[in-house]
């Protein structure tokens, strides 16, 4: 990594460090259900990833969760919310029960 994507990660990593403080501030720890995972990837692997090899990538990781169900509901929202290149999206009609969520 050159220097500038290290100044770049390290303000990452305080960003993400300032949301889990503001968590804390709030005292919302426990209603709080996060996860996030911010990677930077070095320019000459991202053929690599098209070819579907494993990479190198600096990242940061932040959890929120109390337990593997917790992050398994964490994984299933972001694979319902995710939407491939023109595709209009899975959508949350049959996750969780068919709980309605608003994510506004």
């Amino acid at each position: 990594m050159n220097q500038q994507e290290v100044e770049f990660m390290a303000k990452v990593y305080l960003k993400i460090q300032e949301i889990e403080a503001l968590t804390r501030e709030y005292g919302y720890e426990d209603r709080v259900m996060s996860a996030m995972v911010f990677g930077l990837i070095e320019e000459e692997m991202k053929g690599a990833i098209e070819e579907g090899r494993m990479v190198e990538m600096q990242s940061v990781f932040s959890f929120n969760l109390e337990d593997r169900e917790e992050l398994d509901t964490v994984k299933k929202l972001m694979d319902a919310a995710f939407e491939e290149p023109n595709d209009k999206g899975k959508g949350f009609s049959d996750l969780f029960g068919g709980i309605d969520l608003n994510l506004n």
